[in-house]
């Protein structure tokens, strides 16, 4: 069944971030409400967020959303009346109704009828706040006995400007009336300064019902200009603006039926910027003036294509710059006295810097906080520890964090595998951890920082660990691997055997996961985006999974390197440093090339013979050595010689080109050579190194 809502194609992603916004806050408030149930702030940024959800629903004409908000709204505010408590019941109710709304979002976006009814929890919210002394009634307007008149001022103002005074009618039947005042509120700041005003701005804050809107305006503008002005807003029934003194007022009324619909995205722009500038105008609260306005003004939405254009675009300007650079150093060599090419090397300094910059701000345009993946997790930490009949609490840090939109969307499937597992396999039940000396309540943290140009994130849990006796075991068990192969291992190399395809710890199949189930491909998600994974456990101390991160994708930091007549670009991510070797500090293990750095075995390998590079037939005396690290393994790439660092855009290496063992993409470099950009862990998959 086609379903018609009363909102444009360029709107629509407007009112979807805002009910993803709206979506998460409740997500985030309610799990938070049942560990601090007397929280009021907590109950006011709940029922806000339900409010302001049902004001934009109503604008679209999407009933189902509405009722369902209006019930979840009441009960809301009975909470904040004290009418009932706050229990685990009445939580679950609430989360069903977040979920539910969450359905209803797609109605918007397909345009049909979803197999969702939302009838069933609307009676099941009459039902509970009617046995707990409240029952969910029609939400009803309150005739409110006219506010007394605003007072004149006593003198005339100076500077051209005069006293007008408003009065609007707001349709008792609308459901986003707050709103509608705070719009005419935007609008009178827009031709004057607001002297007084009812309701305050503190009062429009509440989200109550307001049927009548006085405001005392000292302007330049006329009282048609004014009433103009206010006669774009809809549901407004009434419009009477009168000047100081003597004179008729000019007046607007229409029946409400006649009342002509605004753009309903209008509205729910306003009921959104309500609620913006309110949290961003706290100084502002209580009176009247332009900065709410300019508040508003300060934010500007864009999609995701053009940021991606930019970044583009930004990328070949880079391109462009390290080219420019080579043409410098080429002309200084050759005339390095020449005023021309001073005035050249000046020039290209400056646009390097101007470069530099504007990679910089693009950026952060495309930079988020982490926190916008981060604050999912407590609803599903809730949720998958009550299926598996666990006490788990999430703690999280470093919300603030800022990484680039591409990298957010690749770590989320990871984050939610690591975080699965800790619950289902990591958190011991209740019992025995009380057995053990724990708490009860198991926990698992977040955390995010910058770390030396790089994102460094955690996943930890206080449960159990990771055995490696039991890995060992195991993997023999599955035919993975010999009893002698696995009695030869570490105990970093058993843990590590967690990654290998297929391989888990959990004794049974449960629909969370068990530890190792998916973590293949978990460290391969991590890995195709330049990331590493490792692992520090202690049995019965806990695991954490630290998870390192370049910060972008499009744009990378490079080591260029020399081999024979090819250049490779190695990210700097993955780099830790650099050596030179003779031949004599060349051993052989096991007819295996290493090294020995600060008493440890480095594992050499040869690029030029991994890749069968041609070297002339020349032997080479002098060697050096990119010593990187994938995970827990560390080895030393064998090149003729350093290029240098660079800034590389990343290009695709494309379905002519195919894919390349060892190699992820490739980039242009400022001479108009290509490099091909080194997949560290595919590289070492590629010389037998696991």
């Amino acid at each position: 069944m086609q379903m018609v809502f009363d909102i444009s194609q360029d709107e629509l992603p407007i009112f979807l971030a805002e009910v993803d916004e709206h979506l998460q806050t409740l997500d985030e408030t309610l799990v938070e409400l049942e560990h601090r149930s007397g929280d009021a702030d907590l109950l006011q940024n709940a029922f806000r967020a339900a409010h302001t959800l049902k004001g934009m629903s109503g604008m679209i004409g999407h009933h189902r959303m509405t009722n369902l908000t209006h019930a979840l709204e009441t009960a809301f505010d009975g909470l904040r009346k004290g009418q009932y408590p706050v229990t685990t019941a009445l939580i679950d109710l609430c989360l069903d109704a977040v979920d539910g709304l969450r359905a209803l979002r797609e109605e918007v976006i397909n345009g049909s009828l979803s197999d969702y009814d939302p009838q069933p929890l609307i009676e099941a919210f009459a039902d509970f706040t009617s046995t707990s002394g409240h029952h969910v009634q029609p939400e009803r307007r309150v005739e409110s006995s006219p506010e007394p008149p605003l007072p004149h001022p006593r003198e005339a103002q100076s500077n051209g400007k005069h006293v007008l005074y408003i009065q609007a009618q707001i349709d008792p039947r609308s459901v986003a009336s707050a709103a509608r005042a705070f719009q005419l509120m935007m609008a009178l700041q827009e031709v004057g300064e607001i002297s007084t005003m009812q309701p305050t701005l503190e009062q429009i804050e509440t989200a109550q019902p307001v049927q009548t809107f006085q405001a005392q305006v000292l302007t330049t503008a006329g009282q048609e200009t004014v009433l103009e002005k206010l006669s774009h807003i809809s549901e407004i029934q009434h419009i009477e603006v009168r000047a100081d003194g003597a004179g008729q007022p000019v007046i607007k009324s229409e029946e409400p039926a006649a009342a002509p619909p605004q753009s309903n995205s209008d509205a729910v722009k306003v009921e959104a910027q309500s609620q913006a500038v309110l949290a961003s105008q706290p100084a502002s609260r209580g009176r009247s003036n332009g900065s709410a306005a300019r508040g508003v003004e300060m934010t500007v939405r864009t999609s995701v294509e053009r940021l991606d254009s930019l970044m583009n675009l930004v990328g070949e300007l880079i391109t462009d710059r390290n080219h420019l650079f080579q043409v410098r150093n080429k002309l200084e060599a050759q005339a390095h006295n020449d005023p021309l090419v001073e005035n050249l090397a000046e020039t290209v300094a400056h646009i390097s810097r101007i470069t530099d910059q504007l990679q910089e701000e693009v950026m952060r345009i495309r930079m988020l906080p982490i926190g916008n993946l981060l604050h999912k997790f407590p609803r599903m930490v809730r949720d998958m520890s009550q299926k598996a009949g666990k006490l788990v609490d999430v703690v999280i840090h470093g919300e603030d964090t800022e990484l680039d939109r591409s990298m957010i969307e690749e770590i989320n499937d990871p984050l939610i595998h690591l975080v699965r597992n800790a619950i289902d396999h990591g958190i011991e039940p209740p019992e025995e951890r009380r057995a053990a000396g724990k708490p009860e309540r198991g926990t698992v943290t977040l955390n995010a920082w910058h770390e030396q140009g790089r994102i460094i994130l955690t996943v930890s849990d206080d449960g159990r660990g990771i055995d490696p006796a039991v890995l060992r075991k195991k993997v023999v068990q599955k035919g993975l691997m010999s009893a002698e192969e696995a009695a030869a291992l570490s105990d970093e190399q058993a843990v590590d055997l967690i990654f290998l395809p297929g391989f888990s710890t959990a004794e049974k199949v449960t629909d969370i996961s068990g530890r190792g189930v998916g973590m293949d491909i978990v460290q391969t998600n991590i890995q195709r985006v330049n990331g590493t994974i490792h692992i520090e456990t202690a049995v019965g101390r806990g695991t954490t999974f630290q998870i390192v991160l370049p910060l972008t994708l499009a744009i990378v930091p490079t080591l260029l390197v020399r081999v024979g007549p090819a250049t490779f670009a190695i990210p700097l991510v993955m780099v830790l440093e650099t050596l030179r070797l003779s031949p004599a500090d060349i051993k052989t293990i096991r007819q295996k090339p290493v090294t020995m750095l600060r008493g440890s075995v480095l594992p050499l390998i040869y690029l030029s013979e991994l890749y069968n590079i041609s070297e002339n037939g020349q032997q080479r005396k002098r060697l050096f050595a990119v010593v990187i690290q994938s995970g827990k393994h560390r080895v030393g790439l064998v090149v003729d010689g350093f290029m240098g660092e660079e800034e590389v855009v990343v290009k695709s290496l494309g379905k002519l080109v195919g894919e390349i063992p060892g190699i992820s993409s490739a980039a242009i470099l400022g001479d108009g050579s290509i490099t091909l950009i080194v997949d560290v862990p595919a590289l070492l998959r590629l010389a037998g190194i696991h």
